[in-house]
């Protein structure tokens, strides 16, 4: 399964920030080998850049910090669930979103 966090570093040890736009990478991570099979650095200053990635892979889902509302519409558009994994690295997240043991987020 395609996974994709958003983390403030290119590896699978890299902090999940609190605020999704505080991220610097998109890893996109198949969740069965652990392997990251893309890394994206921020180029936009709210991520935005990172939904087409995201959308063209086929992510299931993102795991990141809490999502500005224009970007998590984006998001949800292109139908990929959004766990918080805020303060874990990149690898807990993605077994937590694998695992379902993370909250999801919803629209406020």
């Amino acid at each position: 399964m395609l996974i994709a966090a958003a983390a403030k570093g290119a590896g699978l040890d890299a902090l999940i920030p609190e605020k999704y736009e505080d991220s610097s990478h998109l890893l996109i991570v198949e969740t069965d080998t652990m392997e990251i099979i893309s890394c994206h650095e921020k180029k936009d200053e709210l991520g935005a850049d990172f939904v087409k990635p995201m959308a063209d892979s086929w992510c299931e889902a993102i795991v990141c910090g809490k999502i500005p509302r224009e970007i998590f519409t984006l998001i949800a558009d292109n139908g990929i669930s959004r766990y918080n994994g805020a303060g874990l690295s990149a690898a807990e997240g993605l077994k937590g979103a694998e695992d379902n043991s993370l909250p999801m987020m919803v629209k406020e």
